[in-house]
Parts: C-alpha cells; structure tokens; sequence
C-alpha cells in the first residue's frame, strides 16, 4: 500500500462554499450531499458549506464558475487549494482499507464522506478500488499521513 502526499498543482482545484444561515440553498447545491456532475464533485461538509473539487480546473476558474451559479445568493467562495491536501493511498483494497481506518462506508466511486481519520477530520474521495484520496488540513497532513502508513503496512 502506497500513501503519498499530491500537491495543489497536480491534483485537483478545492473551492470552498459557504452560505449565511439567512439564505435558502439554491438548486446548484441542494440535495448534494457528494455528488459528481460536469468534471466536478461537490461534497457537503456542513449546513451550509460544501467542498468542491475539480480536475485539471485553476482554483480561480472553478470559483468564478460558482459565483455565476450562486449570482442570486449571498455566498463565500474561498479556494482550499492550499489548505487541503490530498493523501493519494493506492494498492489492492485500497477503498476497503481505507475505510477500515475511518469507520466509513465507501460504497462507490462517488463516495465522499466526512468522517475521522483517528482524531483528525478528513474528506475521503473514493477514485476506485485501489485508489483513494485523502484530503486533510495542511496543519495535521504530516500526522496523517504517518497514521496511514502505520495502519496500511
């Protein structure tokens, strides 16, 4: 099993959307919970937040697309890129080790829970059956990653 850090600039855009308590959710981000639509996964990670993330899209570019979509609600659109990084762990069984260490059900391909990683929170992004990305603030990344290589040998 192979655990390996994936910068900002290889991996995916991360855009983060954050909506007041004030405001109805639009359709763009209702019923969402982690769904895949148009090169984009958008996961909700709060009431009123949701974690995007995009292949091969500048993070500027993402935010941009979603202040169009959300032009009629007040919103925040941050880019994650650098607070998130990706702990890419691949090799056989990957999802279902994985899913081991955080108590989560990984069912699919588009699973995307929030769950814990020991103490830590994380976003699981299932890419297949031996591939799986980790997303984990940069402040704990380190501590993370040594928690996935201990648990995986």
């Amino acid at each position: 099993m192979k655990v390996e850090a994936i910068a900002s600039a290889e991996g995916s855009s991360k855009a983060m959307l954050v909506l007041p308590y004030s405001a109805d959710v639009p359709d763009a981000l209702a019923d969402r919970p982690a769904t895949e639509r148009d090169g984009e996964r958008v996961v909700r990670i709060g009431p009123r937040r949701w974690l995007v993330l995009a292949e091969h899209v500048p993070a500027s570019e993402l935010i941009d697309a979603w202040r169009v979509r959300l032009a009629a609600v007040t919103h925040l659109a941050l880019d994650a890129s650098a607070r998130l990084v990706a702990l890419r762990v691949t090799g056989a069984e990957a999802r279902r080790r994985v899913a081991e260490q955080t108590s989560s059900a990984l069912s699919s391909e588009s699973a995307m829970p929030r769950t814990l990683l020991g103490d830590v929170p994380v976003v699981v992004c299932v890419r297949g059956d031996d591939q799986v990305d980790v997303l984990v603030d940069r402040s704990v990344c380190h501590y993370a990653r040594e928690w996935l290589e201990r648990a995986l040998e």
